[in-house]
């Protein structure tokens, strides 16, 4: 694998996952009560929230991994 796909990779891999991460947890804090824990329904839509703003940042990581390696080619 060529150097710059890697750093385009891990940039990619950065930017989803920290942004993913961090609106999940945030989400999950505000929506605890008193120590108790959300249910299933509520954890499975902060994940589906969680990871769609993820794949919106992520995005231009992304596009750039994807035109680096249709590049190399």
């Amino acid at each position: 694998m060529c150097p710059d796909r890697l750093s385009a990779g891990l940039l990619r891999q950065a930017s989803y996952t920290t942004v993913r991460m961090g609106v999940y947890t945030s989400l999950f804090e505000a929506c605890s009560k008193e120590g108790k824990q959300p249910n299933f329904a509520t954890k499975a839509g902060l994940g589906m929230v969680a990871g769609a703003v993820g794949a919106f940042f992520g995005n231009p990581a992304e596009i750039s991994l994807i035109r680096m390696t249709a590049d190399g080619r």
